[in-house]
């Protein structure tokens, strides 16, 4: 028993060490590419902060401050006052926000979402090779397709700032799931389907639009998967079916709250987030490579960095090579998993072109086709047509990884030298070699929101911040993050409902509309009557205090005129006014 007892542990301890090294091998080039922030982790972020990061930012400190103070950690109402801010209906990745809780409260939200940007590559990246390990034996093979999954166009611009789209490691674990579920059933039913529950209701926190695609495409994959194998459906449904059963019933109970909120809690959307025909890919997309891409001669990256929307959202790109591997591998490679893997990337790359079919030489010109995609069946189903077309390029990545990989592992055995699957490697990953390290800026918080004296506001005041916090310049959302919800504000970057039905990423109110033209130095006339509306306004909404960065044209004496009087403080760079009441100032 000894003996045969330690040797039976050996493969399995084997097995955890190697996939130790493969996950610290993959941490390597995000560590390249945020080297510069590692000293900085609380102080500095990526360069396109001002926007989307600064709405993580501000999610990751909402969720221990919200359970610290016993609040709906899925509805807010410490922004966007008066109306509020339901988080499901949002980008706001509370699952991520409740796991680093403990790093959020220690040294802040921006060493939170730092850490996570920079863990979504290798995460991501050790889920795809185990995803791949299932169908490859040959170790180099599974890890090269880990790699261009964690590593993929696709990762490298979404994780230009879009948390909730790069951080991906669950997509693989699922698929992974689905499989032991439909094809190996050599496991408990219950307990995979218990584990896939666990997983899907982690990513419903984390980004419903993953969640809602990682769906589509766990359907789309069984469906592929039951025409291959058709006469065996019989014998493997109950099997399935059992955990899918136990799967489902699990997801249901950790995800009714959340889902409740999302669907029919308060400021929830009606209709649509806009996007749908606008962020989509184009038929050439996968050799077009974009600015981010470090190989590419400037007219193709200018075509590239037209299609998806904008740059930050085309992941399209997979080169030339991998085109090629993907195309040609399914009919020299003798494995049902390629062909399957083929086909899934085929029917991935056809969804990411959206309604209408863009060839990728112009945008919006003659080089759209009037007939119509599959896409536009997605684009009427509630759920799904809230997702962007061009982001599937994560499932086209996941599985054109996994050809590759089984491609690599063909070339191994077949021609027996390594040099042959070392030259294919080289050729698919050299084109898809980013532009890094990304571009870092330092944060600087004002000290009027770092120090105690933030604390000259009550706890919950209602404060009017300028700038405001928009989609154009969302940084008041980081004050608000890093003086821990000392104060509540109107304004803020979030997806709220727009009226009748539909939606919008920030509230268009006269005060907001007004500070922003102030902001970038529009002139504003001082008349009676605006005066008279927005005291009006900021009376309804109970503003007791202003604090002013003093940008653009003349806020100082902007408010010292909507005030009525000259500011009270002014610490640092920021001026305030405290113990407003609108109705005496009018």
């Amino acid at each position: 028993m000894g003996a045969r007892g330690r040797h039976a542990r050996r493969p399995s301890s084997f097995s955890v060490g190697v996939g130790l090294l493969v996950s610290s091998l993959y941490l390597v080039p995000a560590l390249v590419s945020f080297w510069h922030v590692l000293p900085h982790l609380a102080t500095s972020e990526p360069e396109y902060g001002a926007g989307d990061l600064a709405k993580y930012n501000w999610c990751v400190a909402w969720v221990p401050y919200a359970l610290a103070h016993g609040h709906n950690p899925f509805i807010t109402h410490a922004a966007n006052v008066p109306f509020g801010v339901n988080l499901m209906d949002d980008t706001s990745v509370l699952g991520l926000g409740l796991v680093m809780s403990p790093i959020t409260v220690l040294f802040g939200p921006y060493a939170s979402v730092n850490l996570l940007l920079i863990l979504a590559y290798p995460l991501s990246a050790s889920a795809g090779y185990l995803l791949a390990r299932r169908y490859i034996e040959w170790r180099p093979g599974a890890f090269a397709a880990g790699l261009l999954y964690g590593y993929s166009p696709y990762m490298v611009a979404q994780g230009f700032g879009h948390l909730n789209l790069s951080f991906v490691p669950i997509p693989p674990l699922v698929f992974l799931l689905l499989d032991d579920l439909f094809v190996r059933q050599r496991r408990n039913p219950v307990g995979r389907g218990v584990l896939l529950g666990v997983l899907m209701a982690a990513q419903f926190l984390i980004s419903t639009e993953i969640f809602a695609t990682t769906v589509l495409f766990s359907v789309i994959a069984v469906a592929v998967l039951a025409v291959w194998r058709r006469h065996e459906i019989a014998a493997r449904l109950p099997h399935a079916a059992r955990g899918i059963g136990a799967g489902t019933a699990v997801a249901v109970v950790l995800l009714a709250w959340p889902a409740y909120e999302a669907v029919l809690g308060a400021y929830h959307i009606h209709g649509v987030i806009a996007g749908f025909r606008i962020y989509d890919s184009a038929l050439l997309g996968p050799l077009l490579p974009t600015s981010l891409m470090r190989f590419g001669t400037p007219h193709l990256r200018a075509l590239g960095d037209k299609i998806g929307g904008n740059v930050s959202e085309n992941g399209s790109y997979l080169g030339p090579f991998l085109v090629l591997t993907v195309i040609v591998a399914p009919f020299v490679v003798k494995k049902r998993a390629v062909r399957v893997a083929a086909v899934m990337a085929v029917i991935a790359f056809v969804l990411t072109l959206g309604v209408r079919l863009h060839i990728g030489l112009a945008r919006f010109a003659t080089t759209t086709r009037n007939f119509v995609l599959p896409g536009a069946l997605l684009y009427k189903i509630p759920l799904f047509n809230d997702s962007f077309p061009v982001r599937y390029t994560l499932y086209v990545a996941l599985f054109a990884a996994l050809v590759l990989g089984l491609a690599l592992e063909a070339l191994r055995r077949e021609r027996g030298r390594l040099w042959m699957p070392a030259l294919l490697a080289a050729a698919v990953f050299v084109p898809l070699t980013p532009t890094w390290p990304v571009a870092v800026g330092t944060v600087g918080t004002p000290a009027f929101f770092s120090t105690p004296a933030v604390d000259a506001l009550s706890p919950g005041e209602v404060t009017l911040v300028y700038p405001p916090a928009t989609p154009v310049n969302s940084v008041a959302m980081n004050w608000q993050a890093e003086a821990d919800f000392r104060f509540y504000m109107p304004g803020g970057y979030f997806v709220v409902p727009q009226q009748p039905s539909g939606s919008q990423f920030f509230e268009p109110t006269e005060t907001i509309l007004t500070l922003q033209a102030l902001e970038q130095s529009q002139p504003v006339a001082r008349t009676p009557q605006l005066r008279a509306a927005l005291t009006s306004q900021l009376h309804s909404w109970e503003v007791t205090a202003v604090v002013v960065q003093p940008v653009g044209a003349d806020p100082v004496g902007f408010f010292t005129w909507l005030v009525g009087r000259p500011p009270d403080a002014q610490v640092g760079s920021m001026i305030e006014w405290y113990h407003i009441d609108w109705t005496a100032s009018s």
